[in-house]
């Protein structure tokens, strides 16, 4: 380490420092940064220990953050240092889900966030995925949510490796437990066309309800991600022939341009979502620009939606609209769960109206009335082989009705934005949706002007 003094004047950009490359003297990165210590300024130069430039950056920055008085080059990162790097350096090569990598880590891996990195074994990596599986911190997950686990891990390690921070990845000799609790299997409800238009039709569903509903199911069958990312500046506000559809889930890069679906450009937004979209624009004050699906109510109005789900929202005015779904429950369960969303909805209230003192309390009775109304929404499940309705059956009624249409499957999944096969197919519910019939060039065919022998002998030969 160098040292330069100088008299600290103050003042000017803020200094982020240098950073200087390897050379065949230090054989690492350096930083080169000013601090100050008991008033003097110093100019500082420190080796980061490492040739990766993605590292050194990191290492830079966190010098910077702390003030670089107790800054050790040799000390390796901790996996909270290590993760949250590896992850930015994913979301920028094309890593859509980059937040629910972070949040998991940060969830089920939080014994792990102080060890430095080099430190942590394969018993470590075991103990983290067997609470997980059992459910010892959280609640128990199941066996899909456990494998994404398992591959933020070994995405992290591997990086690790791969750049010789650690000596050995411990992911190649960690266990993955199977869940204890199960995926679910049961078939996904889809309401058919006359439940649909009778919610969407209905005075008592909001109107925002309504026109996000509409939107899923014709305007590329979008997911909720997809709405909330929805802008009016993806609009022809003049003509109101086109849109664009915006697929954070899929987008390649961070900022990419919205995708133009075709069916909206050659034949124009179809007229029933066209005259919905632009009713619901007129009552938002024709903006031309910000989400199409804003935050409504609280400190937080006009901005966009961040992640949150609508299902129990579409289940309750499901009831409301006269769709009652599910069949078995009856009309003493949905009084039930309308009486619990009203006082989930008051507890919320009140919490955000409660002073310091009574916070707790208040967020007490938040939890009590969250856990009632999750207790009463379970039974919005029609039989034992099918989920609940959610608001995810949109997309997947736009998917299987592209199918029953004929559409070729190729345009299908471009219309729908799915960029694997697979997963389109699990889309489409065609037997859900209406009665098939098997087009005759499909099936066998008898020849005509030939007598057919009998297959009695051979039945009665065997």
């Amino acid at each position: 380490m160098t040292e330069t003094k100088r008299p600290y004047f103050g003042g000017g950009r803020k200094r982020t420092g240098t950073l200087i490359p390897p050379t065949t003297a230090t054989g690492s990165y350096s930083f080169k940064y000013w601090t100050t210590v008991d008033g003097v300024e110093l100019r500082k130069t420190v080796s980061l220990d490492t040739r990766d430039d993605r590292v050194a950056a990191a290492k830079a920055k966190r010098l910077i953050k702390d003030g670089g008085a107790d800054y050790d080059p040799k000390a390796a990162e901790t996996f909270a240092q290590a993760s949250d790097r590896i992850v930015q350096d994913q979301r920028a090569d094309g890593l859509a889900t980059w937040e629910e990598r972070l949040s998991r880590i940060k969830n089920y891996c939080g014994r792990l966030a102080d060890l430095p990195v080099s430190k942590i074994t394969e018993v470590e990596i075991d103990n983290i995925l067997r609470a997980a599986a059992e459910g010892k911190d959280r609640p128990k997950l199941s066996q899909t949510t456990l494998d994404h686990i398992h591959t933020d891990l070994s995405g992290i390690f591997k990086e690790l490796y791969r750049t010789r921070a650690i000596a050995e990845n411990p992911m190649d000799r960690a266990r993955k437990p199977r869940a204890v609790k199960a995926d679910d299997k049961r078939e996904p409800v889809l309401l058919d066309d006359a439940e649909f238009f009778q919610l969407v039709e209905s005075e008592a569903v909001p109107e925002w309800l309504r026109t996000m509903a509409v939107a899923m199911r014709y305007v590329g069958g979008q997911r909720t991600s997809d709405a909330h990312a929805w802008d009016w500046s993806h609009f022809d506000l003049k003509s109101w022939h086109s849109a664009r559809v915006f697929r954070p889930k899929t987008e390649k890069r961070p900022g990419e341009a919205p995708v133009v679906l075709a069916t909206l450009t050659e034949i124009g937004l179809h007229k029933y979502a066209r005259d919905r979209l632009k009713a619901w624009w007129e009552s938002q004050g024709k903006p031309t620009k910000g989400p199409v699906f804003p935050v409504r109510k609280g400190d937080r109005a006009g901005e966009r939606q961040s992640k949150r789900s609508y299902a129990r929202d579409l289940r309750h005015y499901l009831w409301e609209a006269g769709v009652h779904r599910p069949l078995t429950a009856d009309k003493g369960a949905a009084d039930a769960l309308r009486a619990a969303l009203n006082a989930l909805r008051q507890a919320e209230r009140a919490l955000d109206a409660a002073g310091n003192s009574k916070r707790r309390a208040a967020r007490a009775a938040r939890l009590a009335a969250e856990q009632e109304a999750k207790a009463l929404d379970a039974l919005q499940t029609e039989t034992d082989q099918t989920l609940p309705v959610q608001v995810h059956s949109f997309r997947r009624a736009y998917a299987t009705g592209l199918a029953a249409a004929g559409v070729a499957e190729q345009l299908s999944m471009a219309l729908a934005g799915h960029a694997n096969s697979a997963t389109h197919k699990r889309y489409v519910k065609l037997g859900r949706r209406t009665a098939l019939e098997a087009p005759e060039a499909a099936l066998p065919q008898k020849p005509r002007g030939k007598r057919q022998k009998s297959a009695s002998r051979t039945f009665a030969s065997d």
